[in-house]
């Protein structure tokens, strides 16, 4: 066959080894990211928070993958969550349902396990959930803190020991991967 292949298919749409290869970084917008741990399938309940709010059981959600990153550059932890639907109007009313209930979908780690939604009042500026209606696609995208060292050990460090807000007045490093591992994960589905 002569020429480009043809796009991939709905079938294959949510295959994390085509979306994010393994061996290959992702990058976008400067920023460097290792694909960690997978999950996938078609209860798309099973990517909330709290799964007996039930926000996407008459939605029309198909399948979900969740993929989580690691920084390169910097310690910070992502998570992806691709949702599809079986069209456009469906992906954006449940992008609208899910901007309306932050921190309603789960937060997956490198090991693949569910990380404990973080405590009234405690979530970082910045650190919040990135939703996105892509195609008939929705992308949700966070990012948090992958430092695990105490707060005191930074005292020894000659750079500043509080990150500069961004005009945003999030973290740089949080809202930097959010949206860069967001632009990456809606790209492919732009065309479908």
């Amino acid at each position: 066959m002569v020429g480009t292949p043809p796009p991939p298919t709905d079938s294959e749409g949510l295959n994390a080894g085509s979306l994010f290869p393994a061996q290959r970084l992702v990058e976008a917008a400067g920023y460097k990211a290792r694909r960690n741990g997978i999950r996938q399938g078609e209860k798309c309940d099973e990517v909330l928070q709290d799964g007996t709010q039930e926000l996407l059981k008459d939605s029309g959600c198909q399948a979900y993958l969740i993929v989580s990153f690691t920084g390169v550059d910097h310690p910070v932890r992502s998570s992806v969550t691709l949702l599809r639907f079986a069209d456009q109007a469906a992906a954006v009313r449940a992008a609208d349902t899910l901007r309306g209930k932050p921190g309603a979908v789960a937060f997956i780690l490198a090991d693949t396990n569910f990380a404990p939604a973080p405590s009234a009042g405690s979530a970082k500026p910045g650190s919040e959930a990135r939703v996105e209606a892509v195609g008939h696609y929705v992308t949700v995208t966070s990012s948090r803190s992958g430092d695990a060292r105490p707060a005191d050990t930074a005292s020894s460090n000659p750079a500043p020991s509080t990150p500069t807000p961004t005009a945003s007045g999030g973290e740089p490093n949080l809202d930097e991967a959010t949206r860069a591992l967001s632009y990456a994960a809606g790209q492919p589905f732009v065309w479908m």
